[in-house]
């Protein structure tokens, strides 16, 4: 009997260890690092980062929203919150907070800051045909800017005292192309096509979104 009961509490360790251990595990898209410690401002519809806010994609790079930054969505344009009910709730939430923030900074590429938005999205949860279809509305219509950056140095009074430091900053100008009821149309058409069972890939929604968006952006910014 004692071997029984031995080997049962044995069987009952692995089976914890394992999942213990795939808990731990990264998923395919990447994983959030940390608790989402906001405050909301004033007037309610924007959120003060309380924390360092961090992302680790499949590919091991880090992507940090720094602590006292100001998110609020705006990086998805707003006609098509209708698709995910405000891109500040639910799910959308986690991978909005490093889309504003990246979008906001521009210190990455917009296309590698439109890819994190997706891994982000899929990493928290969200289902592959809504992930997908959001992902095709920000690469196709969401901001752009160039890849120019350089480093400058910023001085700011701290204590009583004068702390300088580097920061990554880029001086090419945002684009930000006004969104139609066209547009949500167009990505509500594909949405439907998703989530019916269609199968397109992740490189054919890359492909097609910026065959989408090309003839709206100047033409250093259509690839």
């Amino acid at each position: 009997m004692n071997k029984v009961v031995r080997l049962f509490a044995y069987c009952l360790f692995l089976f914890a260890l394992c999942r213990d251990a795939e808990a731990q595990q990264p998923s395919d898209f990447g994983s959030f690092l940390d608790p989402l410690v906001v405050e909301l401002d004033r007037d309610g519809y924007r959120m003060i980062l309380q924390a360092d806010y961090r992302f680790r994609d499949a590919a091991g790079q880090t992507w940090v929203a720094k602590k006292g930054s100001t998110v609020d969505g705006a990086s998805i344009p707003q006609v098509f919150w209708t698709l995910i009910g405000g891109p500040l709730d639910g799910l959308f939430r986690n991978a909005s907070v490093i889309h504003d923030y990246f979008c906001v900074t521009r210190t990455e590429s917009w296309q590698a800051t439109h890819k994190v938005f997706y891994n982000g999205m899929r990493a928290n949860g969200v289902g592959e045909a809504k992930a997908l279809a959001m992902y095709y509305a920000v690469l196709a219509f969401g901001p752009r800017w160039g890849l120019q950056s350089r480093n400058k140095n910023v001085c700011s009074e701290q204590d009583g005292k004068i702390v300088c430091g580097i920061v990554v900053v880029n001086d090419e100008q945002r684009v930000d192309v006004p969104t139609t009821s066209e547009d949500l149309a167009d990505v509500e058409a594909l949405s439907r096509r998703l989530e019916g069972g269609a199968n397109i890939s992740l490189q054919e929604i890359e492909r097609m979104a910026l065959d989408k968006g090309n003839p709206r952006f100047p033409r250093e910014l259509r690839k």
